[in-house]
């Protein structure tokens, strides 16, 4: 029996290569990649083993009416003003960040400046973040990437749910999915929404595409663009995607079984650094792999620290924070923490609604323990704050390491999604408040080397365009 995600995750990418999924069209769009990880999530959160996921849409009917206005009136400014041409487009990540009293996207900044210094002709789509909140400075090669395709995928989403019509093709793998998986992930709903929205993003992009003209777009998130994808190599320009966060064997997103035919895929993708390709079965051969300096290269690399403070630091991510939440409590009853400092680092899209997701997180505040729900203080810092380090599946991990922290895995039932680190780069996983302390009290090190997780050398990235005559 599957008893975590990556048991799971075997099986899963077994299933859909035995029944041949990512070759099989409906209504004429390759319909499994754009449901893959949704069923995928869908079936893991049957089961009980992942938990809810990001919170990112406001919550309740006036929060959404504002939301959606917001977002409305960005796509009407798009409307009246034109695109500008450019040979190089660039989609942002909708998170962004405070360097040097800026806002910035730290996956993209690079990038731009690099364009800049070549004076290539580029155009900055800034993806938003909850419908319409756009952080960072909006010049004259920046526009917001809002546009009306919003009021029919709202449209279809409350008022024509079930417009397109059932085909049995869908019906029969609902029963092959229940059969093997004992639920279907919602196939018929998912696939159902994904194709309209694809077909009225691939409609919109095939128009702006057409009117900047670009050689190249570089992206952030590829699996949340398959449309702009599509209609980019329909169209003969060359997509890459910038690596923003963990991957591995395990990830959904990024990991197919060893096959290389997968529709709606990027051309090319920019990583950290080797680290990741080694350790992720990336649909692309090496020669389509390109490495950047992420930001962190730019500080001071920390060393071992000996003795360390007692100083834990708990990193949570929406889908596991109730398993800090539960392991947080434990330790407050066990004497050898009394003098430590416990303190846990909210993700961002837990900020607004932890207090009624996480109940039992603010009565932890109540025996001491720091809840961490905005981003005044830098991760960075926390980092040379706190020596040691507890989380589950985030990029996270490795920049506490690359600070010099000592870095903990949580054993939760998705801990197999990282299976590939475990043990290989760090201690064995945490399962008991009494693992913690043999840690702790061992002060066992990790094995990594960070020079291989990010790149800190000559970036041979061309972002040159040939100019067509």
């Amino acid at each position: 029996m599957m008893k975590n995600a990556g048991d799971f995750a075997d099986s899963f990418i077994e299933f859909e290569k035995e029944n041949a999924l990512f070759g099989q069209k409906l209504e004429g769009v390759f319909f499994w990649k754009l449901v893959r990880s949704r069923v995928y999530n869908n079936i893991l959160k049957a089961r009980g083993i992942l938990g809810a996921g990001s919170f990112t849409v406001a919550e309740g009917l006036g929060g959404k009416a504002r939301d959606f206005m917001r977002y409305c009136a960005a796509a009407l400014i798009n409307v009246l003003k034109p695109y500008p041409r450019a040979d190089v487009v660039v989609v942002t990540h909708p998170r962004k960040v405070t360097v040097n009293g800026k806002k910035v996207d730290v996956n993209t900044a690079w990038l731009i400046d690099r364009l800049r210094e070549q004076k290539v002709r580029y155009l900055v789509l800034d993806v938003p973040l909850n419908w319409g909140t756009h952080p960072m400075q909006i010049d004259k090669n920046t526009r917001k990437i809002e546009n009306f395709t919003i009021i029919p995928k709202v449209f279809h989403k409350y008022f024509i749910r079930n417009y397109l019509r059932r085909p049995e093709k869908l019906k029969e793998l609902s029963a092959r999915l229940t059969e093997r998986f004992g639920h279907d992930g919602n196939i018929v709903k998912e696939a159902h929404d994904q194709i309209k929205i694809f077909k009225i993003d691939y409609k919109y992009y095939s128009r702006l595409l057409k009117k900047i003209g670009p050689k190249k777009i570089w992206l952030v998130i590829g699996y949340g663009n398959h449309a702009l994808i599509a209609a980019a190599k329909d169209q003969g320009i060359e997509t890459e995607e910038i690596q923003h966060g963990l991957m591995s064997r395990h990830h959904m997103n990024y990991s197919f079984g060893g096959l290389k035919d997968i529709p709606y895929f990027p051309d090319r993708i920019c990583l950290f650094g080797s680290f990741w390709y080694d350790i992720s079965n990336l649909p692309l051969t090496e020669d389509r792999v390109d490495y950047y300096n992420n930001p962190i290269v730019g500080y001071e690399r920390g060393g071992i620290r000996n003795p360390k403070n007692k100083k834990l630091l708990f990193l949570t991510q929406p889908i596991i924070t109730r398993y800090i939440e539960k392991l947080v409590a434990e330790m407050m009853e066990n004497r050898f923490f009394d003098e430590y400092e416990i303190a846990v680092k909210l993700h961002p899209a837990e900020y607004r609604v932890w207090k009624r997701e996480s109940p039992g997180l603010a009565g932890l505040t109540e025996r001491g323990v720091r809840i961490i729900d905005n981003s005044d203080v830098p991760l960075y810092d926390l980092f040379r704050e706190y020596d040691t380090v507890v989380a589950v599946a985030s990029t996270a991990l490795f920049e506490a390491l690359y600070f010099g922290c000592d870095v903990y895995l949580l054993s939760v039932p998705s801990i197999r999604w990282i299976d590939s680190l475990a043990g290989e780069c760090f201690p064995s996983p945490i399962r008991t408040v009494d693992d913690l302390v043999n840690l702790l009290t061992m002060e066992e090190r990790n094995n990594i080397d960070i020079g291989e997780v990010f790149y800190d050398g000559d970036v041979a990235v061309d972002t040159e365009v040939t100019k067509k005559g």
